[in-house]
């Protein structure tokens, strides 16, 4: 486990917000060695502010494209090997990364959760991470990148039940401690709109799916597709169009996730708790 870093060129000064609102991580002190945009303890930019304070006035520089492109090039170069770059939103800063440093392309693997082969969440045919910025997801489709694409297909699977939510939990004998519940609130904080909107019964867990493609890609079936992004219909913008019959002839440019193995998914995802709840500063007071 690594020690929590606020970037704040990427994400602002608010850190990780928890289920209730506010900073879900303690402050990062002042003075702990992290200097405003300087290099923190894990090699990330970051500031020494405390992070749930606002954000300062202005723009921050750099800007976050440029301090994805600085930190890509250093791990390309110390590493025989390309940099994954895990999209877990609007594909707004990869678009524009790919945009000012065309060079990178050949550095780098997208890993995107989003999309969708079918039914969309946010539209009859389209997924919110997609939806939002349809432009920059048809980008980055047509970039020439190496691009793996998780669709809700997959991430519906990874359904959060009640042997989840327990082990989640964990089974010390004081209780969950403050991190564990963390998680599981986290866990279900859409548990009702889903059940309501998408009549779901547990909710679906997004975007470690993608996080997981990266750290064993051997959990899921995939397929290299077609992919286009639809950008003008007044009636499907961002719906992803996957030529699953390869039937437009069009050559494929992305590799498409079509299954998980969930239970290991999980072992995977619980591990990780664990890691980090033995680590966790939420537990130390």
């Amino acid at each position: 486990m690594r020690d929590p870093v606020a970037c704040a060129e990427i994400h602002g000064d608010s850190g990780l917000d928890g289920p209730s609102g506010g900073p879900l991580l303690p402050p990062v002190p002042v003075g702990a060695g992290i200097g405003p945009h300087s290099t923190g303890p894990t090699g990330a930019r970051c500031t020494d502010t405390d992070i749930s304070a606002p954000a300062a006035a202005g723009p921050l520089q750099p800007r976050g494209v440029v301090v994805m492109a600085e930190r890509i090039a250093a791990a390309a170069a110390q590493r025989a090997q390309r940099v994954h770059v895990v999209a877990t939103g609007a594909l707004t800063n990869v678009a524009l990364l790919l945009t000012l440093f065309p060079e990178i392309v050949d550095r780098i693997e997208i890993v995107f959760m989003g999309g969708a082969l079918g039914t969309g969440n946010t539209g009859p045919s389209t997924e919110f991470n997609i939806q939002v910025d349809p432009e920059a997801a048809a980008m980055v489709m047509r970039s020439g990148a190496r691009i793996t694409m998780v669709p809700l297909e997959v991430t519906h699977t990874a359904l959060v039940g009640p042997e989840v939510a327990t082990a989640v939990l964990g089974a010390a004998p004081g209780g969950a401690t403050p991190f564990r519940q963390a998680m599981h609130d986290l866990l279900h904080f859409f548990a009702k709109t889903y059940k309501e909107v998408f009549d779901f019964v547990h909710p679906p867990l997004h975007d470690p799916c993608a996080v997981a493609y990266v750290i064993d890609r051997s959990l899921f079936k995939a397929s290299h597709l077609r992919v286009d992004v639809e950008t003008h219909s007044v009636l499907s913008a961002g719906q992803t169009v996957t030529d699953l019959r390869r039937t437009t002839g069009r050559a494929p440019n992305a590799t498409v996730c079509l299954a998980m193995d969930v239970a290991a998914f999980w072992r995977l995802v619980l591990d990780a708790i664990a890691a980090a709840d033995a680590r966790s500063p939420l537990n130390n007071n």
